[in-house]
């Protein structure tokens, strides 16, 4: 084999072992520089390679002028582009030097001489055929000297231009290993350094970037980025794989969750909890009201008004029963517009999960009476879900004290029986220790027979006013001197009862820093230690950790102090006296009992430890947040957004297990996947209860509706085969006074015809009830159509508005009468578009037969009509009604001395 260590011109026997001799490959391309090469080679054998071949083959650095080099690099040298070896064999082996070869072409060729004298003092004929060729050559400029730093920096440029080739390579085929890669293999490499959620979200790329069903954990993933932000899921979807708007809406949809009992969504909790263990399904539940906007909104999808009040419990004057318990009646919409929402929902007492269970929209604050019988129905329903509950608790707002009462729960038991469970009750703690702060700031308290005082804390307040260093520095005047809106917030009664503030009290106490005499210093002292001791009490009822360095934060276990400073607790606070008939101390004490009682049930059902953060309201408060923030910054939400937004939660929050806990996440679907196999087909029974309705409803108002029909006159061409539209029914319009409502009722008979149009396209329909060949107006109902209308050509007064028939019109007049009769008695029924349809469309036939064609074609276009008419009466009906309740609460508060605070109607609810 030939070697690569020598060079392959003919004569030459230069190696790699020369030490003034560098050798360098053959050049094959371009193919012009090769032939060249191989012509200068005078090797025959090197004709016969391939290019691969003689790329293998080696030049010496000798058959190249110096200024044909570059150097790269201190101490290397390569060929320059397109520089040509040359044959420098001569007979006898001798070599001319290089200052020889540049005489030699520097010669002109006029300067050569043509005889054999002149051939023959040269060596041979293969050098004088070079040297003629170097003679024709343009004489190269010599070259330039480059200094050390240069060469350094030329180096430098070469070995990066080698690298960058080198990662181009490697990029290439890395590229051409991913193509070749299967789905299967590119989520088993990813699964290395990604995982959780980051992990599933690659799979939604990788998985649906073909059509593709989404599996349960992908709803929930993009059902909850929905719910954060719709805005944001917007802009993802442009960029990633995620599932469309309208599957989106479809996913949601595919729950109802109206006010009171969901008997369907029970069933699927049931069908979801089947699979759970005891600890997995004991819960705590929990109460309270989030203030909404009044107003009224139509619901389309399920044909109702929404924003009445829908308690679904009615009560009488007097009991039902000669026990003087109250039953549930069948749920009922009450005449009146709902402004708060009563929500039940389900915490994890175990481990950590909430579940919104029940509502119901109501006006004002729910009665203790009903709140009584909500909370056994609640407490019902939640056991036949496979629920089991434990614990209740709720705020200490006054209905519901007084429910807790009538339920039998007292200090000395704070226990509720239902069947042969026991279920214990306490208060929110945060909302305890708000109410103590806010009666200390006006009263004094006797703990042990000293006196606590409010006083104390302003002075340490004062002391550290200025000062550099402070020993409570989260004391401010906020909390000391807090206003309105500040006294509704737990954070700073909770600050104001810790720690630090305590053992600050108490050391400016002792150094005598605090007080004017010695009374004084007696009662900064006892301040001093009920702040101390407050702080123990809410640390012990707001554990959120087994680990907490706090030891009164590790809850409540065998292993812990919690229990004992509990009991401590309960006996202190019974010491206290409080005169200004404040229920936050006996409250206190109730949930201190309450909780305690809790924990020596679970203890002989096996369970070694609760976190008593989860017997408050925290996760229904943020729950509130959620449905606030999910339509924007609403303090203030509508019924129809509340319960929109409760939907969302229910899809997204049902029954998570948390990650890293004994319980293991299912395989199961989401509980509402599959809720449309529960619904019932009652078309029938709902078609002929819309009829019954409507039947009762004429019944009752027939002589009221037969004497007005004298205002509007049929007139019937006698020939009963004549075509429809030679039908005319004309008003007697010298019974009618002008009016802008009159006019404005032909506007909106014109713009049902545009609507039937545009759906329909049909010419038979537009030309019976449109008059779009008028050119001037013909009465004084066509005023408000004159000046709406924006005229297309000078001699069309109304443009491109539709005028409606006089037949159209009258019709549209007879739906308004008697939608304005029915609208008032009935605007709380279900399925109320499709009884006011029934309505109209009855009265329709009733008064103009000729309307009313039997044919498929035509009676799809007439209740179209009819359909549109009720749809845009319903809709815009809701709307008015809200903003004049609205406009009647505004009107109130700018006529009232004490304008209500809107951050304060908020905090209210918290």
């Amino acid at each position: 084999m030939p070697t690569r260590h020598k060079c392959c011109f003919a004569g030459c026997d230069k190696t790699s072992q020369h030490p003034d001799v560098s050798l360098h490959r053959f050049v094959v391309k371009p193919a012009d520089i090769r032939d060249q090469w191989l012509a200068n080679s005078g090797n025959a054998s090197l004709f016969s390679l391939t290019d691969k071949q003689l790329h293998d083959r080696r030049v010496c650095s000798t058959h190249f002028l110096d200024n044909e080099f570059d150097y790269p690099g201190i101490g290397k040298k390569t060929p320059k582009r397109g520089a040509i070896p040359r044959s420098l064999i001569i007979e006898n082996n001798i070599v001319p030097s290089e200052q020889q070869l540049e005489v030699a072409a520097e010669i002109p060729q006029d300067a050569q001489v043509d005889s054999l004298d002149s051939n023959a003092c040269l060596p041979s004929t293969s050098l004088s055929v070079n040297s003629t060729s170097m003679r024709n050559r343009k004489p190269r400029r010599k070259p330039v000297s480059l200094s050390r730093e240069n060469l350094t920096l030329k180096f430098q440029l070469g070995r990066s231009r080698r690298k960058v080739k080198s990662l181009a390579q490697k990029l290439r085929r890395s590229e051409n290993r991913i193509k070749e890669l299967s789905k299967e293999d590119l989520i088993e490499g990813a699964s290395k350094y990604i995982w959780g959620k980051n992990l599933d979200f690659f799979k939604m790329q990788i998985n649906h970037s073909n059509q593709r069903q989404w599996e349960e954990d992908e709803k929930q993933f993009a059902l909850g980025l929905y719910y954060k932000s719709p805005k944001a899921y917007k802009y993802l979807k442009d960029i990633f794989n995620l599932p469309c708007l309208s599957l989106i809406y479809r996913w949601v949809n595919n729950i109802n969750l109206r006010p009171g009992t969901n008997q369907l969504f029970i069933e699927q909790l049931k069908l979801k909890l089947e699979s759970k263990n005891f600890m997995e399904k004991s819960g705590v539940l929990m109460w309270d009201e989030i203030m909404i906007k009044p107003g009224l909104e139509y619901n389309r999808k399920i044909d109702i008004l929404e924003g009445f009040e829908d308690i679904g419990v009615e009560l009488d004057d007097k009991p039902r029963k000669s026990n003087g318990q109250q039953e549930i009646g069948e749920p009922k919409v009450s005449d009146f517009i709902a402004t708060h929402v009563l929500v039940f929902m389900i915490g994890g007492l175990i481990y950590d999960w909430k579940q919104p269970f029940f509502y119901v929209p109501s006006a004002g604050t729910v009665s203790a009476s009903k709140l009584k019988i909500l909370i056994e129905k609640v407490i019902k329903l939640a056991f036949e879900a496979g629920f089991i509950i434990h614990h209740m608790v709720c705020d200490q707002s006054s209905s519901n004290q007084s429910a807790i009462k009538k339920l039998g729960i007292i200090l000395e038991n704070p226990s509720y029986k239902f069947e042969d469970h026991d279920i214990s009750f306490g208060f929110d703690a945060p909302h305890i220790f708000k109410s103590i702060r806010n009666t200390l700031i006006n009263n004094n308290f006797t703990v042990e027979g000293k006196i606590v005082s409010w006083v104390p804390l302003i002075q340490l307040h004062e002391l550290q006013k200025g000062k550099s260093c402070k020993a409570a520095p989260k004391l401010t005047e906020h909390h000391v001197k807090p206003k309105a809106f500040e006294k509704m917030k737990v954070k700073l009664a909770v600050q104001v009862f810790s720690n630090s503030v305590g053992a600050a009290l108490m050391t400016a106490t002792l150094n005598k820093e605090i007080g004017l005499n010695d009374a004084d210093l007696v009662i900064a002292a006892a301040t001093a230690d009920f702040c101390i001791r407050l702080n123990r009490i809410f640390d012990c009822l707001n554990a959120r950790s087994f680990s907490d360095s706090n030891p009164y934060r590790k809850g409540l276990s065998e292993s812990t102090r919690v229990e004992d400073e509990l009991n401590k607790a309960a006996d202190w606070v019974n010491t206290i006296e409080d005169n200004s008939q404040s229920p936050a101390f006996k409250n206190l004490l109730i949930t201190i009992k309450g909780i305690l009682l809790l924990w020596s049930r679970l203890k002989s059902k096996g369970i070694r430890y609760i976190l008593t953060s989860r017997l408050n309201q925290d996760k229904l408060e943020n729950f509130f947040g959620f449905l606030r923030e999910r339509c924007g910054y609403n303090n203030n939400p509508t019924l129809t957004q509340c319960i929109k937004n409760m939907q969302y939660a229910v899809l997204v929050t049902l029954l998570v297990p948390p990650v890293g806990t004994n319980c293991e996440a299912d395989q199961a679907r989401l509980l509402i996947s599959n809720f449309n196999s529960y619904v019932k087909d009652t078309s029938g029974e709902f078609s002929e209860n819309i009829d019954r309705q409507v039947e009762d409803w004429f019944a009752r108002n027939d002589a009221h509706l037969e004497s007005d029909q004298s205002t509007l006159h049929t007139t019937v061409t006698e020939n009963p085969t004549e075509d429809i539209n030679t039908t005319q029914t004309t008003p007697d319009t010298a019974l009618e006074t002008p009016s802008l409502e009159r006019q404005t009722k032909k506007y909106i008979a014109g713009y049902l015809a545009y609507r039937l149009n545009n759906k329909h396209h049909c010419t038979d329909c537009f030309t019976k009830y449109t008059l779009n060949d008028k050119l001037q107006l013909d009465t004084c109902d066509d005023t408000l159509l004159f000046f709406k209308a924006y005229p297309s050509v000078q001699s069309d007064v109304f443009g491109s508005l539709n005028v409606p028939s006089d037949l159209l019109f009258n019709v549209i007049l007879a739906c308004y009468e008697v939608f304005d009769r029915a609208f008032q008695e009935n605007a709380r029924i279900k399925n109320i578009s499709a009884f006011f349809y029934a309505l109209v469309r009855d009265e329709v036939i009733k008064k103009f037969p000729t309307f009313w064609v039997h044919d498929d074609l035509h009676h799809e276009h007439q209740k179209c009509i009819l359909e549109s008419f009720v749809y845009l009466q319903l809709k815009y009906r809701a709307k008015w009604i809200s903003k004049d309740i609205r406009d009647k609460k505004r009107k109130n508060f700018e006529t009232s001395a004490a304008k209500p605070n809107p951050k304060l109607m908020k905090l209210s609810q918290i």
